[in-house]
């Protein structure tokens, strides 16, 4: 074997540098539509499916659930969670009692309104924020994928919702801001969005959009003769402002069940805080799953901007 020339020992750093440029480029830069090696893994996901004692199944969701987290159907319709066995968690209804106390006056963000079902501070407000932590999140009818790196199809029903609650007399602020990849730091990485759009704005309320992972049956459902998605409010128990979260959306729920029964799929409370510990007003809302085509999720937020109009006051319904 030749010994290498001086030339050749040169090349040889030259090329390893070259090719640990070439592996850092395909990782942190997204290849065609989305980032092969950062996706959204949602075929690779299980779920978890919600029974009642009766075995009927009330929802399924791809986020960890444990003994303790709560699922409400209704805004006067509680389950807690008694335990977990093989993707299955079984739940017992529970009293709603403790949450129709009227909220500490002091806690920023929450005003007394009604038996139990506060309101954020500022009802008369007119301003709305909305954000995507996981902005890569689409629809796989629609795009063809279940993950567009960095400009997902969720961020196109948020610009939806943001129409249709500007056509409702908001005003709306929609950060487009990413936060790929969809990994554990993803909520790290939209906090700074959702504090910045918090202090610059003081929305009347803040909503992290998303899209499930779970089968359509879940979501789909028809109303007023059209197919539509429904959608799930999450809260999350380690925030320490969880209390004006579920006030808020057990009044959006409330709200919802006069107008349109079926839209809200309910609320779900489990571990975590997703940035919810900035304001009392900041709701994660799940609209649809990736197997349901984008039209139907967009008929589902429309609904929900008249829901919020008629919440803060807006819309006479």
């Amino acid at each position: 074997m030749k010994p290498l020339t001086r030339d050749r020992r040169r090349l040889v750093p030259l090329g390893a540098f070259l090719g640990a440029l070439l592996v850092l480029a395909m990782v942190y830069t997204p290849l065609n539509v989305y980032n092969p090696f950062f996706r959204d893994r949602v075929e690779r996901r299980v779920y978890t499916t919600l029974v009642n004692a009766a075995g009927e199944e009330l929802w399924a969701t791809t986020l960890p659930v444990y003994r303790g987290d709560e699922l409400w159907t209704g805004p006067d319709t509680r389950y807690v969670v008694q335990r977990v066995s093989r993707r299955i968690a079984y739940l017992e209804e529970a009293p709603v009692a403790q949450f129709d106390q009227q909220p500490d006056p002091g806690q920023p963000g929450v005003a007394l309104a009604g038996p139990g079902l506060a309101l954020p501070l500022a009802t008369t407000a007119r301003t709305i924020a909305v954000y995507h932590t996981h902005s890569a999140e689409s629809f796989v009818p629609t795009q063809g994928t279940h993950s567009v790196w960095a400009n997902g199809g969720i961020i196109q029903v948020g610009a939806v919702f943001a129409q249709a609650l500007e056509e409702q007399g908001f005003t709306v602020i929609h950060s487009r801001t990413p936060h790929d990849p969809h990994d554990a730091g993803a909520y790290s990485r939209s906090r700074r969005t959702a504090l910045n759009l918090i202090r610059n704005h003081r929305p009347y309320a803040t909503f992290d959009l998303h899209r499930d992972a779970v089968p359509a049956r879940f979501y789909r459902t028809s109303i007023d003769g059209q197919e539509v998605s429904q959608l799930m409010l999450v809260i999350g128990r380690s925030n320490p402002l969880q209390r004006g979260n579920i006030l808020f959306a057990r009044r959006l729920m409330a709200v919802g069940a006069g107008l349109y029964p079926d839209l809200f799929k309910g609320l779900f409370m489990g571990r975590g805080t997703y940035n919810q510990d900035l304001d009392p007003g900041l709701l994660l809302v799940e609209a649809g799953t990736y197997l349901m085509g984008q039209p139907l999720v967009e008929r589902g937020i429309k609904l929900l901007a008249e829901v919020v109009a008629v919440t803060a006051g807006l819309s006479g319904r």
